[in-house]
């Protein structure tokens, strides 16, 4: 599940584009965490072109309360939500 917020979150800076948080979910089977490993070398590698392109502000993993990966999240800067909704998502984030 793919979740897009705008975010309030307010440095005191100038900000050049709207804030928008992206939360993704890993599937609650037993073989997610399996997946999310095996294609997490390509979820870092969209993360870095984020990065570059002037996009990713910061990102990281969700954790239960066990400790377990069970999702990822990003806040990103994009001149609007339609921009943002261009990114390939699936690329990006979904295991």
């Amino acid at each position: 599940m793919l979740r897009v917020a705008r975010s309030a979150f307010s440095t005191g800076t100038v900000r050049r584009m709207p804030q928008f948080v992206v939360v993704a979910y890993d599937g609650k089977d037993e073989g997610a965490l399996d997946r999310r490993m095996a294609v997490r070398g390509d979820h870092l590698e969209g993360a870095m072109k984020l990065k570059k392109a002037g996009h990713l502000i910061s990102g990281g993993a969700l954790l239960d309360s066990n400790g377990k990966m069970m999702g990822s999240m990003m806040t990103v800067e994009f001149a609007s939500e339609q921009e943002l909704r261009k990114v390939s998502w699936k690329a990006v984030m979904i295991f």
